[in-house]
């Protein structure tokens, strides 16, 4: 009995092999942006991420953060001094590209995040967001978003589509 179970340990070592490590994260600075790009180990998956104060670029969406607190349900933006735009209608855009903007936060199910799509974002220079209607209007430079995208893309990633 003993001996079974020490072959069938053995044996199924020799199945359960453990990935390799994942390759450690590349990072570098690009026009205001820290662009970062990480390979799977196990199957060569590369994911991408683009970060500036309070906004995180991934899966072809900006993702611009308030904090938690805010609601931002009823946000609304405009991207270098356009006409302004709501949240919800940019959440669509975003839902497209398989991102989910709903969290599981039923006091605050926007969880304090406003989602535009990479797109709609790369060659601009500022995004002014009101969180609510009455609120502070609250200005994010996204200057250099294309060209960190392009450096991102030579590396695999093409943060402005979805995986």
């Amino acid at each position: 009995m003993i001996g079974s179970m020490v072959a069938l340990a053995l044996f199924g070592g020799l199945f359960n092999r453990t990935p390799p490590a994942n390759a450690p994260v590349q990072r570098f600075q690009v026009q205001g942006w820290t662009a970062e790009v990480k390979t799977d180990g196990f199957n060569g998956a590369v994911s991408c991420r683009l970060r500036a104060p309070r906004v995180t670029v991934a899966r072809g969406a900006a993702r611009f953060d308030f904090g938690r607190w805010a609601n931002t349900s009823a946000a609304e933006y405009r991207i270098d001094g356009a006409p302004a735009r709501t949240g919800r209608a940019a959440m669509t855009d975003v839902a497209m590209l398989g991102v989910r903007t709903i969290t599981n936060n039923a006091a605050n199910p926007s969880n304090g995040l406003v989602h535009i799509a990479a797109v709609e974002l790369a060659n601009a220079n500022a995004v002014e967001i009101r969180s609510a209607p009455g609120a502070r209007v609250r200005t994010f430079p996204v200057a250099g978003l294309q060209a960190a995208l392009d450096a991102e893309k030579e590396r695999g990633c093409d943060l402005a589509r979805a995986y």
